[in-house]
């Protein structure tokens, strides 16, 4: 029970995602199945306006959130590569402070 208590806090916008995607599609379904059995346009438009536009709506809002989420943990990823690209450049001397200079046998040579 905690580790569920855990996941759902951690990942709460993936699980009203799927929630809402879940909600949307069966809102489509009883729309179709209410539009289907009803015989007047005028019923079949309200159940239409209802269940259609509310099924469409949830898909909408469920498929963003879902995005949105996955785009998190990219720019999560993207701020770790960043912080250890800027702490390798950090710890590795500027070419201008390598010493390039090399003894061999009482010759000193520069390289460029």
């Amino acid at each position: 029970m905690d580790q569920l208590m855990t996941t759902l806090r951690a990942q709460w916008d993936r699980m009203l995602a799927v929630l809402l995607l879940t909600a949307g599609a069966v809102l489509l379904v009883v729309g179709w199945i209410a539009v289907s059995g009803a015989s007047n346009v005028a019923d079949q438009l309200s159940y239409l306006a209802s269940s259609g536009l509310g099924g469409l709506f949830c898909l909408g809002l469920g498929a963003s959130l879902l995005v949105s989420s996955n785009l998190q943990d990219e720019w999560r990823k993207l701020d770790d590569l960043t912080g250890a690209v800027r702490e390798a450049t950090w710890s590795t001397p500027h070419p201008n402070q390598i010493d390039r200079t090399i003894d061999i046998e009482d010759h000193e040579v520069i390289y460029p």
